[in-house]
């Protein structure tokens, strides 16, 4: 009976079959497909911003579904964020995948909230943080966007 060797030599096989590891790991953390890095929006008169981002993680699970004024705005994957341009009021943020978690939130013009999208990888819980402006903005930079700026308009 042969075996298959990724080479003769035992250990050019295991670094090998290592470094083939290693790829296989990191590759999706690299793979969000988007508009870009972490760029602030200038907002219109009148507008505000709701920022939605999951940071990086080895142990996430798949997309998450972000919901703002139950409108669909974005799968959210690790290490990816979108924004959201809303009016000023009250919002009703929901993330979904197994279980949901939602956070209403007030803006005024002109105003910006940064809101972590969290999803654990046993029982595919999901949360959704407001870790302080100044942490957000620390984390979100080293995200991409998922989508374009999405513009709600009043009433969707």
């Amino acid at each position: 009976m042969r075996r298959f060797a990724i080479s003769a030599h035992p250990v050019v096989g295991f670094l090998l079959a290592m470094l083939l590891a290693g790829v296989a790991v990191l590759a999706p953390m690299g793979c969000a497909r988007g508009a870009g890095p972490y760029q602030p929006v200038q907002l219109a008169a009148g507008d505000a911003a709701i920022y939605l981002y999951r940071p990086r993680s080895l142990l996430s699970p798949g997309p998450v579904a972000v919901f703002v004024d139950q409108a669909e705005v974005a799968k959210l994957r690790r290490n990816t964020h979108a924004v959201v341009i809303v009016g000023p009021g009250e919002h009703l943020v929901r993330v979904q995948r197994r279980s949901d978690a939602t956070r209403m939130v007030r803006l005024g013009p002109g105003e910006s909230l940064y809101l972590e999208v969290g999803a654990a990888l046993l029982g595919g819980k999901v949360s959704l943080s407001d870790p302080g402006e100044p942490v957000a903005k620390a984390r979100i930079v080293q995200t991409r966007a998922m989508v374009l700026p999405v513009k709600l308009k009043p009433g969707d």
